[in-house]
């Protein structure tokens, strides 16, 4: 054993050294016993593998000069350390700081650091020991130590001799520890630094955690073991034949004679060869294998070949067998057209982070398997690893379940740079050749671990590291390996002196008629956007925009939309209560606030209404009413590689929102076809009898997949069979007569039953409405022309530009106030200046009828040079008893004026709490879009009902929009109050191209310099 050398400094001043001892990448192969256990492809059942998960000895320092200086050492007493359990984030355990940041680094504003030093005062170093028994079978045999992420750097030692030093956080690292071993007890010691030289190349937006956050291993082979294959084909032009070669790589000299078995997916043996015993002096060999029309892969039919590969001894017994799975595709670019299999890829794409709420980095492979299964749930077919590899078993769900894979490079330098940079100066890595081969480490790693994958569909750079020779060098790295896969990475946009290394126009956060704009002037690459629709709080406005062009123009080829889930970690409030912290809840000077919270997802997993909204943008069926008479429709199949007879058709009828008739089609539609249907021969309902008819259709799943269940629902359509939507008009009705009283600063309507004051002498506004001695409002009922800010209302200054509107209805000026007492009615007008400048004009129009209906309609002037209206409508405030919903509208989830997707009308229940989204930070939510009519009631079903002679928004939450403001964590909402309603023509969109200056599209808007007319009514139950 030759001893190794190091300073250990390498870490801190020198990124020329990013490995010490480190084996060279390659894919998994882990060996099993058994051809049959190597056909399952589970490494964890494997005889030669052995865990080293669990609970270390654990020391944690802030500074690395206080770290122990020979705790590696045999006898080293570590009776008195903590434990701590591998993997995790050891911030999760209560060590260190959890910090989130953007694009600042994070000792920024501590320690003077200029690339490529890494800081040393402030650096949290983890100093780990564990001990375990060399198991029996792994004696006589070459052992690996695989340590799968490790944040970001360590020194290894084994029985107290230095074995390696490794960087590249998100990628394995593995060492022959053969040498260092010994029979019974052996002792691993590593020493992790949170932060090192490379640490410049890792400045993703994300927490900053440190510690060993994936699995590590054992794992025993022969000394002849295969230690690499790779798996090169192509498709003949009609994608059917394929020819290849599995190339190998063995740890010896010399090796053995090796069969290739290749497994169809239905575990039937396809192909079978053998190379017999190769000479000394070359560890590579070539198995050359062929198959006739095999399945191909995709994300919607992913077929998985199973290969094996035996290594046999003189008499032909098998010694090791080495497995993993491989799919057949084939990508090409023509004419600016990506292309899979001869079909035209459409990225409906999604990002995401490995985090945890509650570990950190460490994520469970349950979480994996819950997070693709409802991404494919969600018609989610492709998945951008940002910003670095994900653990290896996120690869092989991506296989498993099918999803088109931007596979991304460790890499990331946003705090080097700026936006309106165009020189690239001291970006790193930029041309500072001193981080070449450190990157050109990393795409090796990256590459020789995921290269048999076939749901890896682009090499992705990076991110947001500008331009440079060595985003040159790292292009042509992945071009001289592979070929047979283009490269992805945005951050040439912002020095196109480099943008050969991308094959792809890739922009971030482009508004959709800048995507169209590209498609007008020449394109010379197809188009696919690595971030786009930023999805924080309530957001994911105009989506459908994007899905169109998507459809529409053949260089417009989707995007991945910003984020899965919502990166809160676990914090407790003051009185104990577990919630979800961002940036700046522990405590820490350098912070990007909530920016990392962004996600479909709560940081605890839950859903939030995006995620029928993207399912439903994401759909894979279009449908559109041709003739309503025999209920003809027209079906566009959107899939690439299925036939449409794998689904139903359920449809149903709904008369004023309930079923009146119903029934189920069939379809047989090849994929990118349309076709019609007629549902029915003869109408089952006369839709001229003056009620509203809907036809919902439901596509709904045949078989059970490994994601969904049989009847699973891939999308719905809903149709109306009689546009426009019949208004909800009232006769007055005699219910005896109407008093009228008018005192000093009070006017009182009395009918039969009920009492209606209103505030007469200064605010004009309805005071009090009962009915049989109930009262039903406990304040006055007020114009309201605000909504608590969402993140992305934050993001755009919404809050300053519009901020005249959350004050303009709190104290408006009453200019006169008059009734009149009709035949059938009592009429209310009450005038206002409000309190703008310019003064908008507001008068509110009161009738009230004998049965207690009221009727309320607006004229609202907004004039020239006021900001447009968030919100227009009015707010009252009813008992918080008052809790139960039912409405005929838009449901079951909250929709806005720009994101109704995965929505449609019907009648719905639901409760006032249930309304209200528990976002990482309070916000506007749970509006509902088209009511026709909505009641808020108690458990003797007394309350108030809603409708309009148009559809109306409503909006039923049991905190008001100043209340909601002033939290900026749920747990610090005050206990409900009262049922706060919103009943609005409109409030603006929620928008969502991004979340730092985007705001709702214009037709979202409610612009100054108009004059706007709203009516609804209410009337006590």
């Amino acid at each position: 054993m030759n001893k190794l050398n190091c300073t250990f400094s390498e870490w801190q001043q020198n990124p020329e050294v990013y490995q010490i001892n480190r084996m060279d990448a390659h894919t998994v192969t882990v060996p099993y016993d058994s051809e049959e256990t190597a056909k399952r492809y589970i490494i964890k059942d494997s005889a030669y593998y052995y865990s080293l998960n669990g609970n270390w000895k654990f020391l944690h320092v802030t500074c690395p000069k206080e770290a122990p200086q020979e705790f590696y050492q045999e006898g080293y007493d570590v009776s008195a350390w903590d434990e701590i359990e591998v993997p995790l984030s050891w911030q999760m355990a209560g060590y260190g700081r959890k910090q989130y940041t953007n694009t600042a680094y994070p000792w920024e504003q501590e320690e003077e650091v200029m690339p490529p030093f890494a800081p040393q005062n402030y650096n949290e170093t983890g100093s780990y020991v564990t001990e375990f028994e060399l198991p029996e079978n792994f004696i006589g045999k070459q052992v690996i130590l695989s340590l799968q992420g490790v944040e970001s750097a360590f020194y290894l030692w084994v029985n107290g001799e230095f074995a390696g030093y490794a960087e590249d956080t998100y990628t394995p690292s593995e060492f022959n520890i053969t040498d260092y071993l010994k029979n019974g007890r052996n002792k691993i010691a590593l020493r992790v630094h949170q932060w090192c030289t490379g640490s410049w190349l890792e400045d993703q937006d994300m927490w900053r955690l440190g510690g060993i956050f994936r699995d590590v291993y054992l794992y025993a082979v022969e000394p002849d073991h295969i230690i690499d294959y790779r798996i090169d084909y192509d498709l003949d032009p009609g994608y059917r034949e394929v020819e290849g070669v599995c190339r190998l790589t063995y740890l010896s000299q010399q090796h053995p004679a090796t069969a290739l078995r290749i497994f169809a997916p239905d575990g039937v043996l396809v192909f079978e060869t053998e190379i017999p015993k190769g000479g000394s002096g070359n560890k590579n060999a070539e198995i050359p294998f062929a198959l006739a029309d095999p399945l191909k892969w995709s994300a919607e039919k992913p077929h998985l070949y199973t290969v094996v590969l035996l290594t046999k001894t003189a008499e032909g017994r098998v010694k090791e067998a080495v497995s993993g799975r491989i799919g057949f595709r084939k990508l090409e670019i023509k004419d600016n057209v990506y292309y899979i299999n001869g079909r035209r890829i459409i990225i409906k794409g999604m990002c995401k982070h490995e985090i945890d709420m509650h570990r950190g980095r460490a994520v469970p492979y349950e979480r994996l398997v819950s997070d693709i299964k409802r991404m494919k749930a969600c018609n989610i077919n492709a998945v951008r690893t940002s910003h670095y590899p994900y653990q290896k078993e996120w690869q092989d769900l991506c296989d498993e379940y099918g999803m088109y894979v931007a596979d991304e490079v460790n890499l990331e330098s946003h705090g080097t740079w700026f936006n309106d940079q165009k020189e690239i100066g001291i970006t790193q890595p930029g041309n500072e050749m001193i981080w070449e081969d450190v990157l050109l480490d990393r795409c090796a790693n990256l590459f020789e671990r995921d290269k048999n994958s076939p749901s890896v569909v682009f090499w992705s750079l990076g991110n947001e590291s500008f331009g440079g020779e060595v985003l040159a060098s790292m292009y042509r790295y992945f071009k001289e390996n592979d070929p047979t896969r283009p490269t992805f990475y945005e951050g040439t946009f912002h020095c196109r002196e480099y943008d050969f290394v991308t094959e792809f126009e890739n922009q971030m956060y482009m508004r959709p008629w800048e995507m169209l704009e590209y498609t007008k002037n020449d394109p010379k690459k197809p188009f696919i956007s690595c971030e786009y629709e930023v999805c924080p709080g309530t957001s994911l406005g105009n989506i459908d925009e994007y899905i169109d062009l998507f459809d529409t123009y053949p260089e417009l080829q989707g995007a991945y939309m910003w984020s899965w889930r919502d990166s809160g970690l676990l914090n407790y409030a003051p009185d104990g209560r577990p919630y979800a912290a961002y940036g700046g809840d522990f405590g820490e000077r350098l912070h990007d606030d909530i920016f990392c919270c962004n996600g479909m997802l709560l940081p605890d997993s839950s859903d939030t209404p995006k995620v029928l909204a993207v399912k439903h943008a994401y759909r894979n069926v279009n449908i559109r009413l041709v003739h309503a008479a025999t209920g003809r429709i027209e079906i566009y199949n959107k899939f690439l590689f299925t036939n449409l007879n794998e689904y139903g058709l359920v449809w149903e009828i709904l008369r004023d929102g309930v079923t009146c008739a119903q029934g189920e089609a069939c379809m047989d539609l090849e994929p990118l076809k349309k076709g019609r249907i007629n549902l029915w021969k003869t109408s089952p309902v006369d839709v001229t009898d003056g009620h509203e008819y809907l036809l919902t259709v439901s596509v709904t799943a045949k078989k059970k997949t490994n994601f969904s269940d049989i009847g699973f629902i891939d999308c719905v359509h809903q149709m109306s069979l009689n546009h426009p939507y019949p208004a909800y008009t009232v006769s007055a009705k005699k219910s005896g007569e109407l008093k009228v009283t008018r005192t000093f600063g009070s006017l009182f309507v009395e009918g039969k039953d009920f009492k209606i004051v209103f505030a007469a002498r200064v605010w004009g506004t309805l005071a009090s409405y009962q009915k049989n001695g109930m009262e039903y409002l406990q304040k006055d009922m007020k114009p309201n022309f605000w909504r608590a800010m969402t993140d992305i209302d934050l993001g755009n200054g919404t809050q300053i530009r519009c901020a005249p509107w959350k004050y303009a209805a709190k104290k408006p000026v009453l200019t006169s106030f008059e009734f009149v007492r009709d035949e059938d009615r009592v009429l209310v007008t009450a005038c206002y200046d409000l309190l703008t400048d310019p003064a908008a004009k507001l008068i509110t129009i009161y009738s009230i009828l004998g049965d207690s209906t009221i009727s309320v309609e607006m004229n609202f002037e907004v004039p020239e040079g006021l900001p447009e209206l968030p919100s227009l409508g009015y707010m009252l405030q009813l008992s918080p008893n008052m809790n139960r919903l039912e409405w005929y509208g838009n449901g079951p989830i909250d929709s806005y004026w720009d994101r109704k997707d995965g929505t449609y009308a019907g009648i719905w229940k639901d409760t006032v709490e249930n309304r209200f989204i528990q976002y990482v930070r309070p916000q506007e939510c749970g509006n509902i879009t088209d009511v026709r009519w909505l009641t808020v009631t108690d458990g003797e079903q007394k309350g108030l009902k809603f409708w309009g002679r148009d559809l109306l928004e409503i909006c039923a939450l049991p905190y008001s929009p100043d209340q909601i403001e002033a939290a900026d964590h749920p747990y610090k909402l005050p206990e409900p109050d009262g049922t706060y309603v919103r009943v609005n023509w409109h409030q603006m969109g929620v928008g969502g191209d991004d979340s730092w200056g985007g705001i709702a599209h214009d037709p979202y808007r409610m612009p100054a310099g108009k004059t706007y007319r709203f009516q609804f009514y209410m009337k006590a139950l």
